[in-house]
């Protein structure tokens, strides 16, 4: 504030001071009329110290800074586009994992006492815990996070050829002239036009459903084939099913149904896709 006074007296500018600044009944004005005089008195270089001390604790919170963005480069990562996934081995083997830990959370609203009990090192797989806008699930040495997620809605009816949506996803269902190769994409898949029943019904999948998997003879739970496929509780609860006539056809990004498979007999294909929307 001399400073200031100074600089306005050298250059003739009219120096104005907030009023408030003289009363005490404000903590800044208290500090610095009363407490701030009295460390003066102690050490007269009490404003080179405290200027010191400042700049050392800017240096190590840049440091602190840095060490955890590094830490979150080496134990963070996304799972898809909606799940960041942190590997909680590499996490452990931070000297200070549980600050390490409790930066990311932070970020997601989760408290420090869910943090603590995240860290665990003997909390099993399908503990799940939430903040007020996230939930965080223990998988296989991973603890997944997500945004919770809102009420999906139930089922769409295909009727014909076309787009459709479904919650945040865009299935396509389009006419083939030639068969692609194995494996183009786990979310394209295609099938043999004749034995298909429009409407075609997309919709989570449900405990019971069961269906017969391509290569099979006899039918098999779907609550099997996820647990098959390591699927975690957060990728388990978004997989889709595709129904034709009430037969699932599809188990979306895992198998289709022996019984739509395309032969050398089949005469009409149909490619059906399902992305999610950009």
């Amino acid at each position: 504030r001399d400073e200031i006074r100074k600089y306005a007296q050298i250059n003739q500018i009219e120096f104005r001071e907030d009023s408030s600044n003289a009363s005490t009944k404000y903590l800044r004005n208290k500090l610095r009329h009363h407490i701030l005089p009295l460390f003066r008195q102690e050490n007269q270089q009490f404003e080179d110290v405290m200027m010191r001390n400042i700049k050392n604790l800017k240096m190590a919170q840049d440091f602190i800074e840095t060490s955890l963005e590094k830490s979150r480069e080496e134990i963070v990562s996304k799972r898809d586009q909606e799940v960041l996934q942190i590997n909680l081995e590499k996490l452990r083997s931070k000297k200070a994992y549980l600050f390490v830990l409790y930066n990311i959370l932070e970020e997601f609203n989760f408290t420090f006492d869910t943090t603590i009990s995240l860290s665990d090192k003997n909390i099993i797989t399908g503990k799940q815990f939430f903040s007020s806008t996230h939930e965080a699930l223990i998988d296989r040495g991973q603890l997944l996070i997500r945004k919770r997620r809102m009420l999906f809605s139930k089922e769409v009816l295909i009727h014909e050829l076309g787009e459709y949506e479904f919650d945040s996803n865009i299935i396509k269902i389009d006419a083939q002239i030639k068969k692609l190769p194995f494996g183009a994409s786990k979310y394209l898949e295609q099938f043999d036009r004749d034995k298909l029943k429009f409407p075609l019904k997309l919709r989570k999948w449900t405990n019971g459903d069961r269906m017969i998997p391509l290569g099979m003879k006899t039918s098999k739970l779907v609550s099997d084939m996820l647990t098959d496929a390591k699927l975690s509780k957060f990728e388990k609860e978004k997989t889709l099913v595709i129904e034709s006539n009430g037969i699932i056809v599809w188990l979306v990004g895992q198998r289709i149904s022996e019984l739509v498979k395309i032969t050398p007999q089949t005469n009409n294909i149909i490619s059906v896709s399902l992305s999610s929307k950009t």
